[in-house]
């Protein structure tokens, strides 16, 4: 086949498919040139090797678990939550595949240059958002969710910078969030008590072991950051976030007195913005 034949084929082949990035669809064909293709591969099937790989055990217990919150008729609720010690164990367990380029050979060294202990644990850092699939100015939307991540600071700004460096921790529908009292904030507080439980697993004083060929580290840690814009800073902290004079509870206020603009606008209440 010429080679103009053969770019139209391929040409027609990824057009002809539901749309993917042009490096994934290159990477699943040299998976299937390299490999072949497995032998389970329908929409069911995949379901289902995802059901069985969040189902099993690892040394810290199974992947997904639950917190339990009070809804607002002051009945328990539960949330699903990926277990920050079972999930961060299992990653670093399986990223080998590349070698001295995989996050695990690059998380060693950052433990080796950072040793953590009791006395100077690294800092565990959340980032929370809500996203919006679909329509984001539907007047009814149900696909909305929110999402917790969670990472370390002592990785670096540039490994921080790229979403693999990052850990979901929960997944829920905005929906149901809704419902429950006193909304994200009680969600997010149990997201954090999640890393450190008392006679459970606490990355303060047990810490996690992890698993390296020439020798097992431990590390220690604590609750360092979180990151969260405007938005987010409203849900948890039921503050007005980036649509009120003060952006976050650490920012100045925008406005000083001096500035007269209470006058200006009419406010009746002066003293919202002092500094």
């Amino acid at each position: 086949m010429e080679r103009a034949a053969k770019l139209a084929r391929l040409e027609d082949f990824r057009r002809s498919k539901p749309a993917c990035s042009a490096s994934a669809m290159s990477a699943i064909l040299q998976d299937i040139a390299k490999n072949g293709l497995p032998e389970l591969r329908n929409r069911m099937q995949m379901s289902e090797a995802r059901d069985a790989l969040i189902n099993s055990d690892t040394a810290y217990g199974q992947l997904v678990r639950f917190i339990y919150v009070i809804d607002k008729n002051g009945e328990p609720m539960a949330i699903p939550l990926a277990c920050p010690f079972a999930t961060f164990s299992l990653f670093i367990n399986q990223s080998t595949s590349a070698g001295d380029n995989s996050f695990r050979a690059f998380l060693k060294q950052r433990l080796l240059e950072t040793p953590p202990s009791v006395d100077r644990p690294w800092d565990i850092i959340l980032y929370s958002d809500e996203v919006t699939p679909g329509n984001p100015i539907a007047p009814v939307n149900n696909r909305k969710f929110h999402i917790v991540y969670w990472s370390f600071m002592q990785l670096g700004a540039n490994a921080l910078a790229r979403e693999e460096a990052w850990l979901p921790l929960m997944i829920e529908f905005s929906c149901v969030v809704n419902e429950v009292h006193s909304g994200l904030s009680q969600v997010f507080k149990e997201c954090i008590k999640a890393f450190f439980q008392p006679g459970g697993l606490n990355f303060s004083t047990n810490g996690l072991l992890l698993e390296f060929p020439d020798g097992d580290i431990r590390i220690w840690a604590k609750l360092g950051g979180i990151l969260q814009d405007g938005g987010a800073h409203k849900y948890v902290y039921m503050i007005r976030g980036d649509g009120a004079s003060k952006f976050c509870m650490l920012c100045r206020n925008l406005f000083t007195e001096a500035s007269n603009v209470c006058e200006a606008g009419g406010f009746l209440f002066d003293s919202f913005f002092h500094l």
